[in-house]
């Protein structure tokens, strides 16, 4: 899996803002070794974090946060998902 290719900030932020509106995978870093993912809809970008669209259990969305500063420092990844449609009520 690459994560977005960028080496400061902005362009980061500047990645992300491009692909806004893609199906992307999320793997996030929690502390002790563990790995969460997710797959969603990247939903808004802001000056500090992006925010990601994600099917929840029952019905409907849940809207998951994550900052700039964590792709910088790997503790997330980010992946387009190309193969996927974004799925929009």
């Amino acid at each position: 899996m690459t994560p977005v290719p960028a080496e400061t900030l902005t362009d980061i932020q500047r990645s992300i803002t491009a692909r806004v509106g893609e199906m992307v995978r999320i793997r996030s870093r929690t502390g002790r070794g563990q790995l969460v993912v997710y797959e969603g809809v990247l939903d808004c970008t802001y000056p500090s974090i992006f925010t990601v669209l994600v099917p929840a259990p029952g019905s409907g969305q849940r809207r998951l946060a994550f900052s700039y500063n964590d792709v910088l420092m790997a503790a997330v990844e980010l992946q387009p998902l190309r193969e996927l449609t974004p799925q929009h009520p």
